[in-house]
C-alpha cells in the first residue's frame, strides 16, 4: 500500500489481523449496534492510545495557543486547514470574525437551509477542513477511511443497499458552531464522527454532539416523518427534545444510519484559542433524488396545515 505522496504506508495503520482484515475495521464489524436513543455504534479507544496520541500531537492538529481569532485563523491556514462549507456555520472567516466580535448578526450564507432556521440558532460558528498532503500520519488514517474494505464493512453493518457517494475528512469547529436537533436529511445514508481533540480535558468541554429523543408530546413527529417519505426532515427546536447522552469521550467513534429517530445536535460554546473541537467526519450520501417538498419546524406544530391534513391528528396530545 502506498499513499498519494508515493511514500510507503506506515506499519501502525496497515498491520492486519491473521484473518487479513485491518484491526480497526474488525472493531467496526464486531461492535454491537446500540438501540438508545436510536440505533448507533459507539466504540471507545478506537485507535488505541499510541496511535491516538501520535495523531493529536501532530503540529497540524495541535496548533498551540493563539492570542486572538485572527492569529488562530492564520495558524489554521498555515497548517493546511481551509474554511469548509458546513451546516450551522458561516462560509467565510471575515464574516465569522464580524459576528464573533459583535459587529454583525448571524448570517447564514451557506446553502443548507430555510430562513426559519435562524429562529433556532443561538450561536454561529465556522468549520475548517484539513487539506494538507504532506502529513503521512494523518493521511494514513484518512486513506484507511477511504479504503474499499472499510466502506464495504459500513455497507454491510448498516445494511445500505443503494448506490452512494462518499465524503470524509478532518474538521475543526470553532466557538459558536451550532446545529439544532435534527435527524439528518433523507439523502444521507450514513454518518460517523471520530473525536480527535487535543485538549486533555475535552470530555468536559461544551462542544459535544447530543444524542436526543423527542419529548413525549412531540412523538407524533416520528410518525409523521416515517409516513411521509416525500417530505424532507428538518431542524427542530431544542426545547422539543431531551438529551439522552453526549459523544464526550476522546478517541471514540460514533456511527449511525440516519432515520426519523436519529435526532442529534451540537452547540459549541468554548474557549478555542488553545484547543479546537476536532473530528474525523464522514458521510455516505444516496445518489437517489431527495424529497421535493421542504419542511420547517413551523410545519410540525399540531396546528399547522401539514399536520392537520395528516392522519396523525387523533394521536397528538391535546395539551401539545
Amino acid at each position: 500500500m502506498e499513499l498519494t505522496d508515493g511514500s510507503p504506508a506506515r506499519l501502525s495503520f496497515v498491520q492486519h489481523t491473521i484473518a487479513g482484515m485491518h484491526p480497526l475495521i474488525c472493531k467496526i464489524k464486531e461492535s454491537p449496534i446500540k438501540d438508545t436513543p436510536f440505533p448507533h455504534v459507539m466504540i471507545n479507544d478506537f485507535l488505541g492510545e499510541s496511535l491516538f496520541q501520535e495523531l493529536i500531537s501532530h503540529p497540524d492538529i495541535n496548533l498551540g495557543p493563539c492570542t486572538d481569532v485572527n492569529e488562530l485563523n492564520g495558524s489554521l491556514n498555515v497548517a493546511g486547514w481551509e474554511v469548509q462549507l458546513h451546516p450551522g456555520c458561516i462560509a467565510t472567516f471575515a464574516e465569522y470574525r464580524e459576528v464573533r466580535e459583535g459587529k454583525a448578526l448571524y448570517k447564514d450564507v451557506n446553502s443548507y437551509g430555510h430562513a426559519s432556521r435562524h429562529q433556532l440558532l443561538s450561536g454561529s460558528g465556522i468549520a475548517y477542513r484539513y487539506q494538507r498532503s504532506e502529513s503521512s500520519a494523518i493521511l494514513d488514517l484518512i486513506s484507511l477511511f477511504h479504503s474499499e474494505e472499510l466502506l464495504k464493512a459500513l455497507y454491510e453493518k448498516f445494511e445500505i443497499h443503494h448506490e452512494t457517494t462518499y465524503d470524509c475528512g478532518l474538521q475543526k469547529y470553532l466557538h459558536g458552531y451550532e446545529i439544532p436537533p435534527h435527524p439528518d436529511i433523507r439523502s444521507k445514508a450514513l454518518t460517523f464522527m471520530l473525536n480527535l481533540n487535543t485538549d486533555p480535558q475535552s470530555s468536559l468541554a461544551e462542544y459535544h454532539t447530543h444524542f436526543m429523543r423527542l419529548r413525549p408530546k412531540y412523538n407524533y413527529i416520528y410518525r409523521f416523518w416515517d409516513n411521509h417519505d416525500e417530505i424532507q426532515r428538518c431542524w427542530i427546536p431544542w426545547e422539543w427534545c431531551l438529551t439522552s447522552n453526549r459523544h464526550r469521550i476522546n478517541n471514540s467513534i460514533c456511527i449511525f444510519k440516519p432515520s426519523s429517530h436519529s435526532l442529534h445536535a451540537v452547540r459549541a460554546s468554548y474557549e478555542d484559542l488553545t484547543h479546537q473541537r476536532t473530528q474525523l467526519y464522514g458521510n455516505l450520501w444516496y445518489k437517489k433524488p431527495t424529497p421535493s417538498q421542504a419542511c420547517t419546524f413551523e410545519d410540525l406544530v399540531p396546528t399547522s396545515p401539514l399536520i392537520l391534513s395528516s392522519s396523525l391528528l387523533s394521536s397528538i396530545p391535546q395539551s401539545s
